[in-house]
């Protein structure tokens, strides 16, 4: 009997090991690895359009009490970035991304930060469009001078960034839409705009090509068209 015993623990033991995903379901599901979470998303379609609740409940679930303006959006969970939650902005905290989900191009990122007193650049990349939010593509980290960013934050100063609003522009079945983020000092603002080209107010359409003209520094189209892709569009 110990012997027959001994081969079922083995048994059991082996089972186990050999399929350790099931281990994930054994806890709750906000303590899961990111990396489990990032598998579940892609496995079950979250990042589809019509699967917008669906990932909703996914985040409620998974990242409890989490207050983000765009927590009910699947592009920053694929572009495997940060949702900021709004009741704890950090003061220390020098950040600025813009994040762009167009409808027959690869969604992309573009993201500066003060890290000490340098400003470190990343562009990201995910492989979808305006429908499907995809999965994770690329990342690049370039160099770029620190006046850059430097630069950045001192035009949306300027452009009174801190207080701009999204203007109303529902009339484009097709077309980008842009979501701006920044962290500055404790303040924090939250901009999502379809079709940015077209806004009529003079301080987002300043903000658009401001980020236009971090764009074409990045050199991301000569990246995408190296890699077989479309250009990001003007």
């Amino acid at each position: 009997m110990k012997a027959v015993g001994i081969l079922i623990l083995g048994v059991c033991v082996a089972g186990c090991m050999e399929n350790p995903g099931n281990s994930k379901h054994e806890i709750p599901e906000h303590l899961w690895p990111e990396q489990s979470k990032r598998e579940y998303f892609i496995n079950k379609g979250l990042g589809e359009y019509n699967n917008r609740s669906a990932f909703l409940n996914f985040m409620d679930r998974h990242y409890l009490g989490l207050k983000a303006k765009n927590k009910s959006n699947p592009y920053p969970f694929a572009f495997e970035e940060a949702y900021i939650d709004t009741t704890k902005v950090d003061s220390t905290k020098k950040w600025f991304r813009v994040l762009v989900e167009p409808c027959f191009r690869l969604p992309y990122a573009l993201i500066v930060e003060q890290v000490k007193n340098h400003y470190t650049y990343t562009i990201k990349v995910i492989n979808g469009d305006c429908n499907d939010a995809g999965s994770f593509y690329l990342k690049m980290m370039p160099r770029f001078p620190d006046a850059i960013g430097t630069n950045i934050f001192l035009k949306l100063d300027s452009l009174n960034y801190w207080n701009l609003k999204a203007e109303s522009n529902v009339g484009w079945l097709d077309g980008e839409t842009w979501t701006y983020e920044a962290i500055n000092h404790g303040r924090y603002n939250f901009i999502r705009q379809r079709m940015p080209q077209f806004c009529k107010n003079n301080e987002l359409i300043a903000l658009y090509k401001l980020v236009g003209l971090w764009k074409k520094e990045s050199k991301i189209d000569n990246m995408l068209v190296a890699l077989g892709k479309g250009k990001t569009g003007d």
